[in-house]
């Protein structure tokens, strides 16, 4: 028996309904199932990006779709047909950011347990910081198996506040700090020490050698 609309339920995260333009009731009437909302501005704390995560908690459904606040997903059929258990499906711009683990925001379906799952790893190698709150979407897609929809134009529509200079992508830090939280989380999901990992690694030996009397000064070779 294939997936229903009455086993999903939607989960959005937003930093306010109305601020910097966003409106969010084009996307509510465009879905064809129950939608739990996490916004940032009226919840009692501001889960940054981890309230869509947040909000999953608050519907007892088995399957979630999820989308960002900024765009009318056309493709939920083709996300419905191709959903398999225990993997994100996720559509995508064609040729958008090739060999990466997919994006959420242009609309992806998954098990409702499936982040946690991620998040569980990742917590047992990195602590719960900004990491964790700001690019939970990046260590989620990268610690899961996932399929990608290829989709000309992405199988949606920007709305007018995508672009807005508040966005996540406009932000000067956005594009090293998710850099690292990918490369940190590819490793993780191959089982390799990440980058910074081997040097703090290389680092503490050569402390120990050089309080063990191993070696001369700490940064011998």
């Amino acid at each position: 028996m294939g997936l229903s609309t009455d086993d999903i339920a939607a989960v959005l995260v937003t930093r306010g309904d109305g601020l910097d333009g966003v409106d969010l009731a084009p996307i509510l009437s465009a879905l064809p199932f129950p939608v739990v909302v996490w916004d940032n501005q009226r919840r009692p704390f501001n889960a940054k990006v981890f309230g869509r995560y947040l909000a999953i908690l608050e519907t007892d459904r088995p399957v979630i779709f999820t989308q960002d606040d900024d765009a009318i997903v056309h493709c939920i059929p083709e996300l419905i047909a191709h959903y398999e258990p225990g993997k994100i499906v996720a559509a995508m711009k064609k040729g958008h950011r090739p060999g990466e683990p997919p994006m959420l925001g242009w609309g992806a379906l998954f098990d409702r347990d499936l982040p946690w799952r991620a998040f569980e790893r990742w917590l047992q190698r990195w602590p719960l910081d900004w990491q964790m709150t700001g690019y939970p979407e990046t260590i989620f897609t990268a610690l899961t198996p996932c399929v990608r929809l290829d989709f000309d134009g992405g199988g949606h529509e920007d709305l007018p506040w995508s672009s807005g200079p508040t966005r996540s992508h406009h932000q000067p830090q956005h594009y090293d700090e998710f850099a690292l939280v990918l490369e940190r989380a590819s490793a993780l999901a191959e089982g390799k020490l990440s980058v910074r990992e081997v040097y703090m690694s290389a680092l503490g030996e050569r402390l120990a050698a050089f309080s063990e009397g191993r070696s001369s000064e700490p940064w011998a070779r």
